[in-house]
């Protein structure tokens, strides 16, 4: 299956880090977009990760489409609107 590109915006310290509002990341799940993601901006990764590297720490969470989720499962399409925020900032 090909991956699709998936826009995400950073809010907050992670755009702060990275130095960029919007990294192109690739994949159909958000585990998959946010490996490819901490590839794309190898900056972000001791930032926003988990000890391992694998998923997000507990500081930092997803916003997709509206929702908050943490769930490295959750589907994303190229239309998704996909968002990457600290937990402060969201509320």
């Amino acid at each position: 299956m090909r991956q699709s590109v998936i826009n995400v915006e950073l809010f907050g310290m992670p755009r702060v880090v990275a130095g960029t509002r919007r990294i192109e990341a690739t994949g159909t799940h958000l585990g998959d977009v946010l490996q490819s993601a901490v590839e794309r901006a190898p900056v972000l990764r001791s930032y926003i990760t988990d000890e391992g590297g694998d998923w997000l720490n507990p500081g930092y969470t997803f916003v997709v489409d509206g929702q908050f989720t943490n769930d490295p499962g959750q589907p994303v399409s190229p239309d998704s609107d996909v968002l990457l925020v600290a937990r402060a900032s969201g509320g």
